[in-house]
């Protein structure tokens, strides 16, 4: 009774959005501090964090994109190059640097979140939104990994953002929308889908010039890409265009689809692929004695392509669990048995705090169709392709937080708010339809 009437009176001081914010940045803190400038964190299951790390180290002692002098296009450039250019700035302790700027990346995250709901929602909206991206638990875990995560939420963040603002129709919004693009599929392959979803939203508006529009939300991106993909080409004579991750990705989304590859799982892959990443991704004499990266991406699509061929019924069965790990985090209900007792509450505590701001989400954007349908659509087609993009790869939670849970953060608020959401968002739509002359 007590706790319920405190918990009214912040929220009728509206105090609990800045509690939240200051909880969250507080959590944070105490995650990076305690990451310092190890591999991987307290609360880490393991991770990628070590292949980013090695790629990193080549590249800052002037081996390239390379392991043993082999070229490799199986990891996006951009975090490595990030990496290497921290560890030139910082020296020996470049993790912690890495991880106190992911921390303000993340602060950032939120704020540019808080915008974005005060576009749609209004004024009150903002800082309801920037506490909730604060103590977003998968959002808040992330900043002390050494992984792509955060900075890739960031780009979701700001593409979001001038993806809303587009109906501005100002020409400064379509070329930093096209930049974002481009910056985010040197980051990270599944992130290349953003200029079609761009290209989209300019083209339902239904303003004047539009094609000239799409031309630089398309053409900016490609270009920003382009030196990574004539290196590719240079160095692999030709055989990769934009990275060679893509076959031993379609082995693990049949026979791993979390992602989480155990020794048995591995063996397994070395059974139907000849080879796992684990043997790829080092700088030892062993790297030798693998062929190219393309010649293996090859042989790891045809063994893909033959286990789907072959599935039967149990195909539906892998796609179903992938959804399931991906849109209810249910790959941290039921892979953390190695966990220790602390962690396995932790992480069961975030995947019900996601269901209920997934609830939220939903009811947000029911609202979202009706104050604003173009806007409302184009977020629904973007949630709809960045996972069917996935459905023959693998499927985790760790894959849909930079993609979605900034979104998920920008609808939940909704609930929160008066009813003068409605008649402020008409405002904003009378607005920006153009007016006939008479």
């Amino acid at each position: 009774m007590i706790l319920s009437m405190r918990l009214g009176s912040l929220l009728k001081a509206n105090r609990l959005p800045l509690l939240l914010a200051s909880f969250g940045i507080a959590a944070r803190i105490v995650i990076v501090v305690f990451s310092g400038n190890h591999v991987t964190g307290p609360l880490s299951g393991g991770s990628d964090a070590p292949q980013y790390i090695l790629l990193g180290h080549n590249l800052y002692f002037g081996k390239g994109f390379s392991y043993v002098g082999q070229p490799s296009a199986f990891r996006p450039p951009l975090y490595p190059l990030f990496l290497a250019g921290a560890q030139m700035a910082i020296g020996k302790n470049y993790l912690f640097g890495i991880r106190v700027l992911q921390l303000l990346a993340g602060i950032l995250v939120a704020w540019i979140c808080g915008r974005i709901a005060r576009e749609i929602w209004g004024k009150g909206a903002a800082k309801w939104c920037f506490g909730l991206v604060l103590v977003f638990p998968t959002l808040t875990y992330l900043t002390g990994e050494i992984l792509t995560e955060t900075f890739a939420s960031l780009m979701t963040t700001l593409f979001l953002f001038f993806l809303v603002r587009t109906r501005n129709d100002l020409t400064s919004e379509h070329v930093s929308l096209g930049i974002t693009s481009g910056i985010a599929a040197l980051l990270r392959f599944n992130m290349v889908f953003l200029p079609l979803i761009a290209a989209w939203r300019i083209l339902t508006v239904n303003k004047t010039g539009k094609w000239q529009k799409v031309l630089a939300v398309t053409i900016i991106p490609f270009c920003i890409v382009l030196p990574w993909i004539t290196r590719n080409l240079v160095v692999f004579h030709g055989e990769v265009i934009y990275s060679t991750h893509t076959g031993m990705d379609l082995v693990e989304g049949f026979l791993e689809p979390e992602g989480r590859a155990d020794a048995a799982q591995q063996q397994e892959i070395v059974h139907e692929a000849g080879w796992a990443m684990q043997g790829l991704e080092r700088d030892d004499y062993k790297r030798l004695f693998y062929p190219s990266e393309p010649m293996l991406n090859r042989q790891a699509t045809s063994a893909a392509l033959r286990l789907w061929r072959n599935a039967g019924w149990r195909g539906p069965r892998v796609i179903a669990e992938k959804l399931g790990c991906f849109w209810l985090s249910t790959d941290q209900l039921v892979s953390i048995d190695k966990f220790s007792f602390r962690t396995r509450l932790l992480r069961i505590s975030g995947v019900v705090f996601y269901w209920v701001s997934f609830a939220m989400a939903a009811a947000g954007t029911r609202k979202l169709l009706r104050v604003d349908s173009r806007l409302a659509w184009t977020l629904i087609l973007y949630v709809i392709v960045a996972t069917g993009l996935h459905l023959a790869f693998a499927m985790n939670t760790r894959l849909r937080v930079p993609l979605v849970d900034p979104l998920i953060c920008i609808l939940a608020v909704f609930p929160f708010l008066s009813a003068k959401v409605e008649s402020a968002s008409s405002v904003r739509l009378i607005n920006t339809v153009p007016v006939k002359q008479q």
